[in-house]
């Protein structure tokens, strides 16, 4: 499980990734072009910094996050910057999420993403999102908002991580591990299958795949036994027409 953060401590803290990231392909580079306050912004790990609180303090700092990940972006694309500088995964990185967190309006002001209007499941992926009647009136345009779980980075140390819930139940930032294992009345019981999707994956969408490698090893069960979540009436026909 990778350590969930907020999104104002993902900004700076991606922030800070990319500057140590870049101070290790050239810091004489890095050091002509970094701001003074920088080094007091971006020093420590989030997690030993005290957050801003209150709704204008927060959108000042996040907007000053903003306008620094650009200007770093900016430079390290630019014509004087190292070669490996734009290669350095932790800036590809910054890339993404300043693209998922910050949008240019119409006046090319830089601004910070509204937060999804609901929770982000898989099957939402390529659906319309619900319109948000209380920040946007009848052919007003609504507000930018970050993307659905299934793609936001949410962790610059782990960027294929993602964010997932069980209502009511657990919400964590990381994956899904899927196992397999044999139980067979009086024999020891063995894994002998393991699939890792990412954390907002629907179960029912690695069935196949599970059935799949286990028939090409020569192990495909009589009876294969799954939690609820695993099985629709096409998971249940579908093995017995392909296997037989």
């Amino acid at each position: 499980m990778v350590r969930r953060l907020g999104r104002v401590e993902l900004v700076a803290e991606t922030m800070r990734a990319a500057l140590e990231a870049l101070a290790r392909v050239d810091e004489v580079w890095l050091t002509g072009v970094m701001l003074p306050e920088w080094a007091d912004r971006y020093g420590r790990s989030v997690r030993h910094e005290r957050q801003p609180s209150g709704a204008v303090a927060v959108r000042q700092y996040v907007e000053q996050v903003g306008a620094d990940g650009i200007a770093l972006l900016r430079a390290v694309y630019g014509s004087a910057a190292p070669a490996a500088g734009p290669g350095a995964a932790a800036v590809e990185v910054l890339r993404q999420v300043w693209v998922q967190q910050y949008w240019y309006d119409e006046s090319g002001q830089l601004r910070w993403r509204e937060a999804k209007a609901s929770r982000a499941r898989k099957s939402r992926e390529g659906t319309t999102r619900r319109r948000r009647v209380d920040t946007a009136a009848d052919g007003e345009a609504e507000p930018a908002c970050v993307p659905w779980s299934s793609v936001e980075v949410v962790s610059p140390h782990d960027p294929q991580a993602r964010f997932s819930h069980k209502p009511g139940k657990v919400e964590w930032v990381g994956y899904k591990d899927h196992q397999t294992e044999t139980c067979d009345e009086e024999r020891p019981n063995v894994i002998v299958h393991v699939v890792t999707t990412p954390a907002p994956h629907q179960d029912v969408s690695v069935v196949d795949a599970i059935h799949s490698a286990l028939a090409g090893h020569r192990m495909a069960p009589a009876e294969h036994l799954l939690d609820s979540g695993y099985v629709t009436p096409e998971t249940v026909h579908r093995p017995r027409r392909l296997t037989g």
